[in-house]
């Protein structure tokens, strides 16, 4: 496989702007004590898309092409969901409880239309890049509803374990053989702010929890295109990776409804939890500056 590493590169004025404005944005509740701490380069290329950030993202170039209409598909669900619920309904994880109903409707239509995306297109390519150090998070599209994020594996390369924040979370295999592996954990953490500082804190964390809780495996699956995995924190917690023995590494298309702000990881071996504002390295293939 070769590597593509993502590179800066010189950009419109028009998509710079509306990149500046981006990453300034506010987040809801990030009024933490460690802000001030935080390196603000790595914060604007980690950038999180809360509310404010989503419509910000209508001052970009409009895209066309079939990721973005199965973009539009999926709004037209999630209304229609909405509509259902009643006033005020937000879909999230709490769905599956208390509007079983809706959940199974909507889990069909997302599975059939991300399935049948993955099965047939390919403009997703021009999206897509890999780094050796890393898997790399593409942003695609979002509104208020959900996220749609592409992340490219290379072999070998497999995220922590990590919660969902409240949100559902189904992913697609589009290329190459996917690992998931679920959790569940026994406790919650204490809230202690002494980490073992033997291992070092990754970008953009914005608080650490100890201990790590014990962490228990409970299921295992291998996803191949155009298979759809879904888990909610009610489920538990997973990981997701590539195998070593995929030449052409793995891409995987990701839904989290609604965009996730702050993602829980767990470092067993550090005996720590991350609180983590997730980040990209593009939007809509465009780098994230530095």
């Amino acid at each position: 496989m070769a590597v593509e590493v993502v590179q800066p590169m010189s950009l419109p004025a028009r998509i710079r702007a509306a990149l500046g404005k981006l990453m300034d944005a506010p987040w809801s509740g990030d009024q933490d004590d460690n802000r001030k701490d935080r390196d603000k380069n790595e914060m604007r290329r980690m950038a999180v898309f809360s509310s404010p950030r989503v419509k910000i993202v209508s001052e970009l170039p409009a895209q066309a092409g079939p990721i973005f209409d199965l973009s539009r598909a999926l709004q037209t669900a999630f209304a229609a969901e909405k509509t259902f619920m009643g006033p005020g309904a937000v879909v999230d994880n709490r769905q599956a409880k208390f509007h079983p109903e809706s959940f199974a409707r909507l889990d069909a239509v997302v599975r059939a239309l991300v399935g049948q995306y993955a099965a047939t297109q390919s403009d997703w390519k021009q999206y897509a890049s890999f780094n050796k150090e890393h898997y790399v998070r593409h942003f695609i599209d979002a509104c208020d509803d959900f996220e749609l994020i592409l992340i490219c594996w290379a072999p070998g390369q497999v995220s922590r374990v990590h919660n969902h924040a409240g949100s559902h979370c189904w992913l697609t295999a589009i290329q190459g053989a996917v690992e998931e592996n679920h959790y569940v954990s026994d406790a919650t953490c204490s809230g202690s702010n002494t980490p073992r500082a033997d291992k070092p804190i990754v970008p953009n964390v914005v608080h650490t929890e100890t201990p790590c809780p014990l962490l228990t495996h409970t299921h295992h699956a291998t996803l191949h295109p155009p298979a759809t995995g879904y888990i909610n924190d009610h489920m538990g917690l997973h990981s997701v990776g590539c195998g070593d023995g995929v030449a052409e590494g793995a891409v995987t298309l990701h839904l989290y409804a609604p965009p996730i702000k702050r993602v829980k990881l767990y470092e067993p071996d550090a005996d720590r939890v991350l609180i983590r504002v997730p980040g990209f390295a593009t939007v809509r293939g465009v780098p994230v500056p530095p």
